[in-house]
């Protein structure tokens, strides 16, 4: 299955997962709990 999406489109959603990854991580290293626990 070919995924036609935008170059841009396409390195939005990249930029934004890491930063979602990066956020969880650190917000789960200062505050010891699990990260999906809102």
């Amino acid at each position: 299955m070919v995924q036609r999406m935008p170059q841009k489109l396409n390195s939005f959603i990249y930029v934004l997962d890491i930063a979602f990854q990066t956020i969880i991580s650190s917000s789960s290293m200062k505050f010891n709990s699990p990260p999906l626990l809102h």
